[in-house]
């Protein structure tokens, strides 16, 4: 959470409740830059004010859907292929269902290697030890 203050601090925006920069962090997962846009609309549309901005409910829009478009034209179809099935399991998913849902025949390590560069791209999530799942879709794309 220290880190997003501080992306804001820079913009000048040093107020927000705790609540405010938890939703923060469950829309942009921490990604720097998809939070520099944020705190720039923060600042010029909602006079610095981020329960405003929260409130009015959208996500994804202008430059930070550009941004996440950009970033996913630029996936292999084999990381493509690994997001869709994230997205239509909706749910934290195990490497073993994982492979079983995709139509393509994969190796593990080159489906470790793809959800490793997803999570390097923010894209997906990792989920803790205890619930055996290895990855979802990042909360912000579940819109």
């Amino acid at each position: 959470m220290q880190k997003i203050q501080e992306i804001f601090k820079i913009k000048g925006i040093v107020s927000g409740t705790e609540s405010d920069w938890e939703q923060l962090i469950v829309n942009y997962g921490g990604n720097p830059l998809y939070l520099k846009i944020i705190a720039t609309t923060v600042l010029d549309l909602f006079n610095g004010k981020i329960s405003d901005f929260i409130g009015q409910g959208t996500v994804v829009f202008g430059d930070v859907r550009n941004l996440m478009s950009k970033q996913f034209n630029r996936l292999s179809e084999l990381e493509k292929s690994l997001l869709y099935w994230l997205a239509i399991n909706r749910e934290p998913i195990n490497l073993t269902e994982l492979k079983e849902d995709i139509l393509s025949p994969i190796s593990p390590y080159n489906l470790l290697e793809v959800l490793e560069s997803l999570y390097r791209r923010s894209l997906i999530e990792k989920m803790p030890v205890e619930t055996r799942r290895v990855a979802s879709l990042h909360s912000r794309y579940n819109l």
